[in-house]
């Protein structure tokens, strides 16, 4: 049963991984950012410790690093997305409550560098 958080906090989960596209593979999952693991990062660590947050309110970023997390852009207007999306109060819940989890990839120009 996932682990339940306070009803009146708005949860958002992000994870990063080292690789630059999605598949499923339990390397991939496993080394993440380098650091932490996807499931860890999105509280779906074991089935035992899974954190009860929409998927709308989870974000993988690809091709990004743990300590890099701070400095992406991609994470930084996913976050203001997510705040001003936020003062909506229930149309807010509404919309990210049946949103799927959120997958960000880099642009051509962003692996080049």
């Amino acid at each position: 049963m996932p682990t339940r958080l306070p009803l009146h906090v708005n949860t958002y989960l992000v994870a990063a991984a080292l690789i630059e596209t999605h598949y499923e593979s339990k390397t991939t999952s496993l080394l993440g950012d380098g650091l932490v693991s996807v499931e860890s990062a999105l509280g779906e660590y074991t089935e035992e410790h899974t954190l009860a947050v929409p998927e709308g309110h989870k974000a993988i970023f690809y091709g990004v690093n743990h300590m890099n997390l701070i400095y992406s852009d991609r994470v930084h207007e996913q976050v203001i997305a997510w705040l001003l999306d936020n003062r909506l109060g229930d149309a807010h819940d509404a919309k990210y409550g049946l949103d799927s989890r959120i997958y960000s990839y880099p642009e051509v120009d962003e692996v080049a560098n």
